[in-house]
């Protein structure tokens, strides 16, 4: 891409003499009108109204720039054929997320961290429960350090939700199978307090002693 000295996109038609999108324009001098020698410095203007392309029309990776910037406020999801390109999914995410309220943003952060520590914590669990499995069998040490590692990411995802846990909710977490981890994990972002937890637990949970 040459270098400019700006870029405006605009949502209205600036230059009616014309209907191309993009319109480049470079500098010239004030009264001689000489062009600038260093022709890369230009101001270039996107005009949006006049790009009308269906998603079957777009040819390039230009066209799909246009349209996403045309289209994205309605886009619930990137085109198949848009979505190859890495940047373009990359701003419908950002775009979507502009419109979420500070809980919704609050809310999918926690959930991204979670899915990033589930992921990490599950490697170090597995590693763990080879080694502890070495002496009782492959297949049951994996179990154990999975579920292990499950444990303890849910542990630390409650206490920066709620704050510290007294020893009987940690008792009861202990007892959890992998299936209550997972239903209890995608329900962690709904408690408010840890009445919220023990509620959970008793409705959930009623095996627990």
């Amino acid at each position: 891409m040459r270098a400019a000295i700006g870029v405006a996109v605009t949502d209205f038609i600036m230059f009616n003499e014309h209907n191309k999108v993009i319109s480049q324009f470079t500098l010239k001098e004030d009264e001689l009108l000489l062009n600038y020698q260093h022709s890369p410095l230009k101001l270039v203007f996107v005009e949006l109204p006049k790009f009308n392309k269906t998603l079957e029309e777009l040819t390039n990776i230009t066209d799909k720039w246009l349209y996403f910037l045309r289209k994205a406020p309605d886009l619930e999801v990137v085109p198949a054929s848009m979505s190859i390109v890495p940047e373009i999914e990359k701003a419908f995410t950002i775009a979507d997320r502009v419109n979420l309220s500070l809980e919704e943003v609050d809310d999918l952060e926690k959930r991204e961290q979670f899915e990033r520590e589930r992921v990490g914590a599950l490697e170090l669990s597995k590693a763990e429960g080879l080694a502890e499995g070495r002496a009782e069998g492959i297949q049951i040490g994996e179990q154990r350090g999975e579920q292990r590692g499950q444990i303890n990411l849910i542990k630390r995802l409650l206490q920066r939700q709620l704050g510290e846990l007294n020893q009987s909710i940690e008792a009861r977490l202990s007892q959890l199978s992998s299936e209550q981890l997972s239903a209890l994990a995608e329900a962690i972002f709904d408690f408010s307090s840890v009445a919220d937890l023990s509620s959970w637990l008793e409705t959930n949970c009623s095996n627990l002693t």
